[in-house]
């Protein structure tokens, strides 16, 4: 999931400087420190509220194509928005995310509270995380337009951020069993007949 999310490290293209404007290694638009924090909070946010497990059979996991296309509209409005209609991107990409946890949310049921206390948990310690940030490097606020919302902050968090965080949180914290099906394996015995393969190793 680390790995997954890394492409989209690339959306600091189109925020940059109409959202933010950091400091970057060699003045990149995407810095190698966007990926390398992509790569940190898109693995910490897939796993920080455990999944449920069926351990009572061993089971692989298939790809939903049609659930992988019921995403796409997420990608299409993040980059829509910004691209035919100017919306900012820090504003487009809430959008999207959001939508993308009422798509989830409706058609796998079961993963609503997983996608509640994945964005609750997420969303807090991303929250906690920039505001130990700016306390140690104040001047670091500037680099955020907080116009875009207002200029409304969360504990000195820019709003936005906080808006992110707990949508990503929530969407990409369930995303891996929204796209996978967990499918049993059977197994045939030397009698013949067909057992359910079991955790405990007794099959």
């Amino acid at each position: 999931m680390s790995l997954a999310v890394l492409p989209f490290a690339f959306f600091d293209y189109y925020s940059q400087p109409s959202y933010w404007h950091p400091q970057t290694l060699f003045s990149m638009p995407v810095g190698i420190e966007g990926i390398l924090f992509g790569f940190s909070f898109g693995g910490v946010a897939a796993v920080i509220y455990p999944a449920e497990e069926d351990k009572r059979s061993e089971a692989v996991n298939i790809i939903d194509l049609k659930n992988v296309f019921t995403l796409i509209p997420v990608l299409v409005i993040s980059l829509g928005l910004h691209l035919f209609i100017n919306v900012n991107m820090m504003i487009s990409l809430p959008v999207a995310l959001f939508t993308g946890c009422i798509l989830i949310a409706w058609l796998k049921p079961a993963l609503r509270r997983r996608l509640l206390y994945s964005g609750c948990f997420w969303g807090l310690l991303y929250m906690a995380i920039l505001f130990a940030w700016l306390l140690l490097f104040p001047s670091a606020q500037a680099w955020w337009q907080l116009g875009i919302y207002g200029n409304v902050t969360v504990l000195n968090v820019p709003l936005g951020e906080v808006l992110f965080g707990f949508l990503f949180g929530a969407f990409w914290g369930v995303v891996y069993e929204f796209i996978f099906t967990r499918k049993p394996v059977l197994l045939r015995s030397s009698a013949g007949r067909i057992l359910l393969s079991e955790f405990s190793g007794d099959v």
